[in-house]
């Protein structure tokens, strides 16, 4: 079984036995959206609606979006699954939801302990709530020690107070000063 690991405390990667993957830009925002989920089944509708950013249903498009789901989700298991173990298909599971009057693809992250940092982050965290002053102190710096930057690019700007977005051509205004 590969070693796969996520990250997303900064710019978001994906790790398998230790070498960087090489993910596409839609791949990569497919990748954060579902550990967004945290393990729960995110819809093809849904997936396409926020990693593609489109607002509303387009008519007569449901066909091409999960198609373009579809394909981003290959890649992103083949990414997952280099030398072809199975692996893949055990962390990115395909499932069927029963809500509606049909049953609708959806898709579920699924990751041990120990292969997503932001989960270790939160351990670290919790451990330090329970644990004695100096054990909390160390815990909490090794919590501090996944992040690994900022998590967009540096030119990203504000586009109303107390939202951020990175590069969007609907981004227009310089970030605040500090």
């Amino acid at each position: 079984m590969a070693r796969i690991r996520v990250s997303v405390l900064g710019p978001a990667r994906l790790e398998i036995d230790g070498v960087p993957a090489r993910l596409t830009p839609l791949t990569t925002r497919l990748l954060v959206r579902l550990v967004a989920a945290d393990g729960e089944p995110v819809p093809v509708r849904r997936l396409h609606r926020d990693v593609w950013a489109l607002d509303g249903e387009q008519p007569h498009a449901a066909q091409r979006h999960r198609n373009e789901v579809q394909k981003r989700v290959l890649e992103l298991r083949r990414a997952l699954d280099p030398a072809q173990r199975g692996d893949g298909a055990r962390v990115l599971r395909t499932e069927q939801l029963l809500a509606g009057p049909a049953p609708e693809t959806a898709y579920r992250l699924v990751l041990a302990p120990g292969e997503l940092d932001c989960a270790e982050f939160t351990d670290l965290v919790d451990s330090a709530l329970l644990a004695a002053p100096a054990s909390a102190a160390d815990r909490l710096a090794a919590a501090l020690a996944l992040v690994r930057g900022w998590p967009w690019p540096r030119r990203a700007t504000r586009t109303s107070p107390g939202r951020w977005c990175a590069g969007s051509p609907r981004c227009t205004r310089p970030p605040a000063a500090s």
